[in-house]
């Protein structure tokens, strides 16, 4: 039996959105609040996978996007 890969889509998307945001490290870690400059560069460099709360919270702070939106 093969293992299957496991990967977050909700991960990628906010990996993606950190390395397209022109902003530094700390300049995120500023607009999240509460979240350290060393996690967010540890996101971007795919070093840290942090829990799903603190995953949206990034999400909707760079996209502007609110997950409450979606039907999951």
């Amino acid at each position: 039996m093969s293992r299957q890969t496991q990967k977050s889509h909700l991960l990628e998307a906010v990996q993606l959105a950190i390395i397209m945001d022109g902003r530094t490290d700390f300049e995120i870690a500023k607009l999240i609040g509460d979240v350290s400059v060393g996690t967010i560069c540890n996101i971007r460099n795919a070093k840290h996978i942090p829990n799903v709360v603190l995953c949206e919270r990034i999400y909707e702070a760079m996209t502007g996007v609110s997950l409450e939106d979606f039907n999951l």
